[in-house]
Order: C-alpha cells, then sequence, then structure tokens
C-alpha cells in the first residue's frame, strides 16, 4: 500500500478544518466497522515512528475511512467513544 498523503490544513482555522471534517461525513453511510488493517497501519507509520494501537475504523459508502488517531499529530491509533442518551460505552479499545 503506498504512503497516505494528508491534507495540508496548515492555512486552516479550527472552524474552517471542523467544517471541511463536518462536510465530508454529514450524509454518508456507514457501511462496515472495523480495525485498520496491516497494510493501513504500515501506510500510517514512518521512518521515526510505527503505530503500536490498531484502532477502530469506521467505512462510510464513499469509501472514506473515519479513523481513530491518539491526538491531533496522528501519533498512533485511538479509541471511539460511544455516547448513547442512556450513557457513555466505549467501542472495543484499540488492538495492541
Amino acid at each position: 500500500m503506498a504512503k497516505r498523503k494528508s491534507a495540508s490544513m496548515e492555512n486552516f482555522t479550527g472552524a474552517q478544518c471542523f467544517s471541511e471534517i463536518a462536510s465530508a461525513l454529514l450524509g454518508r453511510k456507514i457501511v462496515d466497522v472495523r480495525y485498520l488493517s496491516d497494510d493501513e497501519m504500515e501506510a500510517r507509520s514512518d521512518e521515526h515512528a510505527r503505530w503500536q494501537a490498531r484502532p477502530p475504523v469506521l467505512v462510510l459508502d464513499d469509501g472514506t475511512l473515519v479513523v481513530a488517531v491518539r491526538d491531533n499529530e496522528k501519533n498512533d491509533g485511538g479509541t471511539l467513544e460511544l455516547c448513547r442518551p442512556d450513557g457513555v460505552a466505549d467501542l472495543p479499545i484499540s488492538l495492541h
């Protein structure tokens, strides 16, 4: 799998970044929920750091992947939190 190229958000404000992400999600349907594959893990690693935590992924109907990351620098996989009207339940913790 080829290395993933990130869109540069350097000149965007937080609100602009949120708006960009929201527009990519609105109206989409989740068609699969799974963990990141070995190839996808490799594509998110670089020569300085290798992802250790295998995060959950939401696959949207247009092929977009929503990947849980540890922080805004995407240093490793993270977890998702499921907030239900009757309480809070975490999605399964990242696999290590």
